[in-house]
């Protein structure tokens, strides 16, 4: 249990970075800070704790570890995108430029899907295979 909730949270933490590789730029708000001081409250908020508790959730169902990493990945998807995929594009990419509110999500979309896909991908393996594992009985 702990393996996966350490799993949860580094994907957790990597989101922005790994997602916004090819795009990160200065930020129009804090020029000064990296992504991580930007999104850790949204990541603590919106990924780490409900995650955990959507984890915890699935053990106590006792789901079976596909079920269980089609889930939190069901989940991880689109709130990653949504609060900090987007907001971090629109503070770093969008605010030097002229983008409409469309082409801020398109354009996000866009250049974020490949890298949260593979980002995704390696989580849900991850916890496939940490809740795969036998158990060794002694």
């Amino acid at each position: 249990m702990i393996r996966s909730i350490i799993i949860i949270i580094l994907a957790s933490l990597l989101q922005p970075y790994v997602v916004l590789f090819p795009m990160t730029g200065l930020s129009s708000a804090c020029p000064d800070c990296w992504i991580i001081e930007q999104t850790f409250p949204s990541i603590v908020l919106y990924l780490i704790l409900p995650l955990c508790v959507l984890y915890i959730l699935t053990q106590l169902l006792k789901l079976k570890p596909i079920l269980k990493s089609i889930l939190l990945v069901a989940y991880f998807i689109p709130v990653s995108f949504i609060k900090l995929t987007v907001p971090i594009f629109k503070d770093r990419i969008a605010a030097w430029s002229t983008y409409n509110d469309n082409e801020i999500w398109d354009e996000a979309v866009l250049q974020a899907t490949p890298t949260l896909v593979l980002l995704s991908l390696g989580f849900m393996l991850a916890i496939f295979y940490v809740n795969n594992k036998p158990k060794i009985k002694d």
